[in-house]
């Protein structure tokens, strides 16, 4: 019997998603997390990633570390030898270490989202959503996820998850961590006021899809 060797992959293979499936239970499945597609919940912003390169990255290797999907713009570029000098700053940050040396994650606060409805951010373990003042409620982040539904949070409202012990954020601990739901909040609010005003005014009720978007139909 004649066995083939197997070929070594000659460079990077990457795959990554972007965010969760919508509609869990229906159509796809993101699994024990919590929401879908447009939550801010690790259904909608938790995806799965896989690289490989043989003799760069141990194979079966599992990074637990939290990074962005922005964070290959920087990795790519400095595995391609090219200069991350830039005019503006970055918001990325390279995650090769991270990735083949088992480093923590570069990042010291992950922002996942900052609209003028709802964001969130994440540092450390440590996870805060904010539903915003004023927010309309069909533009709510906060959707039903086909397996525990839940009613959308009042305007100001927020709420603190605990992702090492509370993975599938059954259990909001804002009410208990006052101090840290205080912390993150004034880094949200930070970081939330460099965004760019969106240039898309709320959907109204009689809002239909173009039949190409940027086109009047």
């Amino acid at each position: 019997m004649r066995v083939r060797r197997r070929r070594p992959i000659l460079g990077l293979f990457l795959f990554s998603g972007d965010n969760g499936g919508p509609a869990p239970g229906t159509i796809p499945s993101n699994g024990p997390p919590r929401g879908a597609k447009a939550t801010l919940y690790e259904g909608g912003v938790r995806v799965p990633a896989i690289v490989a390169w043989d003799g760069r990255i141990e194979p079966g290797t599992a990074v637990t570390a939290p990074l962005h999907r922005v964070d290959w713009y920087p990795t790519l570029l400095t595995l391609a030898g090219v200069s991350l000098d830039r005019p503006l700053p970055r918001d990325t940050r390279d995650a090769w270490p991270a990735i083949t040396q088992g480093a923590p994650s570069p990042h010291d606060a992950i922002l996942l989202n900052a609209a003028p409805q709802a964001g969130a951010i994440r540092v450390g373990h440590r996870k805060l959503i904010v539903r915003c003042p004023g927010a309309d409620a069909r533009d709510d982040v906060h959707a039903t996820d086909g397996n525990a539904p839940t009613a959308a949070l009042p305007n100001g409202s927020v709420e603190l998850f605990n992702l090492a012990a509370d993975p599938v954020e059954r259990y909001d601990r804002a009410a208990s961590y006052p101090k840290k739901v205080a912390e993150l909040r004034a880094r949200y609010d930070a970081l939330a006021r460099h965004a760019v005003p969106p240039k898309s005014a709320p959907r109204g009720p009689d809002f239909r899809s173009p039949r190409v978007w940027g086109q009047r139909d």
